[in-house]
């Protein structure tokens, strides 16, 4: 009589490849998580930056003073908005109006944006380019930066993760040259 084969594992073969998987789990977790929070943070990166480019477009096609600021004034943690900003302080004023007929201009909220709050980003005031980091972008009729006297210049937003989270390329700076040209330039900081 013949021995029957029977398909099938062992319950140590089975053992084996449970204890390989978890070790290559092991392994891979922390760079899946490093790769989730540096994807997290470069789309806030972009989104900010799509933020600029249209308070920018906005300040074109309207023909007056759009700005880019925090909602709470000096607080990028509380999210962004973009507005029509007809006296230019750089902050939202509801009923804020400057001219008269056809010409009048109103403040009006065009965009309001969140930051994620789980990446625990942080908003240096220093910058590699510039001297002091944006507390708000105003962008004039022709799209170019402008200070809220009306001065032209270069300006930049500093966004973070802690070097703990991501070690290299932690930091993003979000710089609008004097032509109003937006670009984003990685950086590392320990922070």
């Amino acid at each position: 009589m013949q021995a029957r084969r029977t398909a099938g594992f062992t319950l140590i073969e089975l053992m084996i490849t449970v204890a390989v998987l978890a070790i290559l789990a092991t392994i891979a977790a922390p760079s899946l998580r490093q790769f989730l929070v540096r994807n997290a943070f470069e789309s806030t990166a972009l989104d900010l930056r799509g933020a600029i480019s249209r308070a920018r477009a906005e300040a074109i096609a309207r023909g007056g003073v759009v700005t880019f600021a925090p909602q709470t004034a000096g607080d990028w943690t509380s999210g962004y908005q973009v507005f029509v900003d007809p006296l230019q302080k750089g902050t939202f004023v509801a009923g804020d109006t400057f001219g008269s007929g056809t010409d009048l201009r109103t403040a009006e909220r065009l965009l309001v944006g969140t930051t994620p709050a789980g990446l625990s980003l942080s908003w240096p005031t220093t910058s590699p380019s510039v001297s002091n980091a944006a507390t708000s972008f105003l962008f004039d009729a022709r799209g170019r930066p402008i200070t809220p006297t009306g001065q032209s210049g270069n300006g930049s937003i500093l966004l973070c993760v802690p070097s703990a989270v991501l070690p290299t390329n932690n930091c993003r700076e979000l710089v609008v040259d004097i032509i109003g040209r937006i670009r984003v330039t990685p950086y590392t900081a320990s922070i």
